[in-house]
């Protein structure tokens, strides 16, 4: 039997993305991490899941200042600042 292409899985209701299955257990995460004061609270599990892809390509029209951030938002490890801490 042929295997459907790359194209038709994407688009089947029955095959969700790597984002629809990794996003919710995500948030999930990061909201238990956000409520225990161990991560900042202002990332969503969207927000670095797409920190990761753009790490692995470039983004266009975006300067090399846009890509230092994203790295920055994963080398951070999405913890609290220590200003944040001793509030």
């Amino acid at each position: 039997m042929p295997r459907p292409s790359t194209r038709a899985i994407q688009h089947s209701t029955d095959c969700p993305t790597t984002s629809q299955r990794l996003e919710p257990a995500l948030e999930s995460l990061l909201e238990d991490a956000t409520a225990s004061g161990e991560t900042r609270g202002d990332i969503s599990a969207k927000d670095l899941l797409h920190a990761v892809a753009h790490l692995c390509q470039p983004t266009p029209g975006e300067g090399p200042e846009y890509s230092q951030g994203m790295v920055a938002l994963l080398s951070d490890g999405l913890r609290t600042s220590p200003e944040l801490q001793e509030s």
